[in-house]
C-alpha cells in the first residue's frame, strides 16, 4: 500500500551529541517573549485574531501505533489559509517601530515608540501602521514592502500592508501557480515573475530592494544580503504557534476529528476555530494525552523549523522538562537541510541532492538554500531529517481530508514525513526516533486548500487514505 513512494530518513550527529552532553547550544535561539506578548494582544480583541486549534487524531495514532497524533491546524489563522501572519505581522509591526522611532529622534519629538509594543495602537485602529502615513502613490523609500514568495508569504505581506495602508511588491518564480499569483495581485501587490527558481527569485528580491530603498519582509536571507534583520522577527513571531499548542495540550484544549463517512465539501472561506464543523469538543484531556514527543515540521527555507527547534529548546528550559525529538520534513525535489545534515555541513549547503527540481507540488517548500540565520539553529537543534516524494503529501492531504481537515499540499508536508517514516522507511528508523503507543506527535498544517483546483484534484483521488 505504500507502493514505490521514495523516503530517506538521516539522523543529525551534531544534535545528538549535543542533546547527550547536555551543554546548551551555541546556536541563536529566536525565541521572543515579545512576538509572544504582541500576538497576545492581537488575540484578546476578538474577531478573526483568534488562536488555531489543535486537533486530535485518534484513529490515525491507533493505525500508526502512536500514543497521539496532534494536528495545529493553521488553515483559517487570522482569517487567513496559512500561519504566515504570526510572523509577516510581527516583523512589519517591528520594522514600524523603528521607522517611527527614527522619525521621531530625527524631529526631535518625544517618542515611546522603540518597541512592538510601544508601536502598537489599538487593534480597531491597526488599518493605519505607526509609518503609513505619507506614502500613497510613492514606489520608492521604506514605505513599501517586497517580498519574494511562491504563495503564502506574498500574499500575506501584500494583505497586510493593504491594512497598513502601505504598497507592496511580490516577487514569485514562474513555476507558482496562476491561481496563487492572482491572488497576490488581489491583495494589492504588485506581482513580478521571476523566470527562475525560488531562490534566484530571492535573490532578485532583495537586490532591487536594495536599489529602490524598499524593506524586505522575508522570513529567509542569503549570505548576499546578511545585512537584512526582518527574518529573525519572522521567525520569533512563528514561535508563538509552537506557544499556542503546547499551551492547548497542557490545557486539555484539543478537538478529537474522528473520520468522515462523507468528504466535506471545499469551503470558499476559511473556518474560525469556533465554526468548524469537523471537530468535536474533547473535555479536559490532558492528564491522559500527555506532554509533546515529537515534532514533525516541514522545511522550506527553515524558518518555521528554526521556530520550532526555538520554542522547543526555551519550553524545556523553562520546565526542566526533556526537549521534543525535532524531525524536519522536506520533498525530495528540494531537501537542502537533509543532504546538509546528511554531509555533515558546518554551514548549510548551497545545493540540495541529485534528485532535486525544485519543481515539488509543495510549492510552499522549494527552497533548496537554507535560511543562513537560521541554519546554526537548525543544525544544533533538529534531531532527524526526511526527504519524501509528492506522492506522501497527496495521501496525507486524502488522510486529513477524510477526518475532515482541510490542507494544502505544503501544508501536510510534516504529517506526510511522520506516516512516510512509519510506512515506507525501514523499520528501525521507528525505533531509533523511540516512536510507540506513549509517542505524542505534533504536526502543524501550515495552509488550507490554497490552490482549490489542485486541492480538489488531489482529495478527489479515489482509494484509501492510507
Amino acid at each position: 500500500h505504500v507502493g514505490a513512494a521514495h523516503v530517506e530518513v538521516v539522523m543529525n550527529p551534531h544534535a545528538r551529541a549535543l542533546r547527550r552532553s547536555g551543554r546548551p547550544p551555541v546556536a541563536r535561539v529566536f525565541f521572543a517573549q515579545d512576538a509572544i506578548e504582541y500576538h497576545d494582544r492581537l488575540q484578546r480583541s476578538g474577531g478573526p485574531m483568534q488562536r488555531s486549534p489543535l486537533l486530535s487524531l485518534a484513529s490515525v495514532a491507533q493505525q500508526l501505533g502512536l500514543g497521539r497524533v496532534l494536528v495545529k491546524d493553521e488553515s483559517a489563522r487570522y482569517g487567513r489559509r496559512t500561519f504566515k501572519p504570526l510572523g509577516v505581522l510581527y516583523a512589519m509591526r517591528h520594522w514600524d517601530a523603528a521607522v517611527a522611532a527614527k522619525k521621531a529622534a530625527k524631529d526631535e519629538k518625544d517618542s515611546s515608540v522603540t518597541s512592538v509594543r510601544g508601536a502598537e495602537q489599538d487593534v480597531a485602529e491597526e488599518g493605519m501602521g505607526a509609518g503609513g502615513g505619507g506614502h500613497e502613490g510613492q514606489w520608492e523609500g521604506e514605505g513599501v514592502f517586497a517580498a519574494a514568495t511562491d504563495g503564502n508569504h506574498g500574499c500575506t505581506v501584500a494583505w497586510n500592508a493593504t491594512r497598513m495602508g502601505r504598497k507592496s511588491v511580490v516577487y514569485v518564480p514562474a513555476i507558482t501557480t496562476t491561481e496563487r499569483t492572482e491572488a497576490i495581485a488581489a491583495e494589492g501587490a504588485r506581482v513580478v515573475v521571476v523566470d527562475d527558481t525560488y531562490d534566484a527569485t530571492v535573490r532578485r528580491c532583495y537586490r532591487e530592494a536594495r536599489e529602490r530603498g524598499w524593506k524586505v519582509i522575508s522570513d529567509t536571507v542569503s549570505d548576499a544580503c546578511l545585512e537584512d534583520t526582518g527574518p529573525a522577527d519572522v521567525v520569533a513571531g512563528y514561535c508563538h504557534l509552537f506557544h499556542e499548542a503546547l499551551e492547548q495540550n497542557e490545557a486539555g484544549q484539543v478537538r478529537e476529528c474522528a473520520p468522515l463517512r462523507t468528504p466535506p465539501q471545499l469551503q470558499s472561506q476559511p473556518q474560525s476555530e469556533a465554526a468548524s464543523p469537523s471537530s468535536t469538543a474533547v473535555g479536559e484531556c490532558s492528564g491522559e494525552g500527555g506532554q509533546v514527543t515529537h515534532m514533525f515540521i516541514q522545511v522550506g527555507v527553515g524558518s518555521l523549523l528554526a521556530a520550532a527547534c526555538s520554542h522547543a529548546h526555551a519550553a524545556a528550559e523553562r520546565s526542566g522538562r526533556k526537549r521534543p525529538v525535532v524531525v524536519a520534513v522536506e520533498p525530495r525535489a528540494s531537501d537542502g537541510v537533509f543532504h546538509s545534515i546528511k554531509f555533515g555541513a558546518g554551514s548549510a549547503l548551497e545545493h540540495c541532492g541529485p534528485d532535486a527540481t525544485a519543481d515539488s507540488i509543495m510549492q510552499g517548500l522549494n527552497g533548496c538554500v537554507p535560511n543562513v540565520e537560521a541554519w546554526d539553529a537548525i543544525r544544533e537543534l533538529t534531531d532527524f531529517a526526511v526527504s519524501i516524494d509528492d506522492e506522501w503529501a497527496r495521501r496525507a492531504m486524502r488522510l486529513l481530508h477524510h477526518h475532515g481537515v482541510e490542507s494544502g499540499e505544503s501544508g501536510c508536508a510534516g504529517f506526510a514525513g511522520l506516516i512516510a517514516l512509519l510506512l515506507g522507511a525501514q523499520p528501525e528508523w521507528r525505533r531509533r526516533l523511540q516512536l510507540d503507543e506513549s509517542s505524542v506527535v505534533l504536526v502543524v498544517n501550515t495552509e488550507g486548500a490554497t490552490d482549490a483546483l489542485s486541492y480538489e484534484h488531489i482529495v478527489g483521488a479515489v482509494g484509501p487514505p492510507l
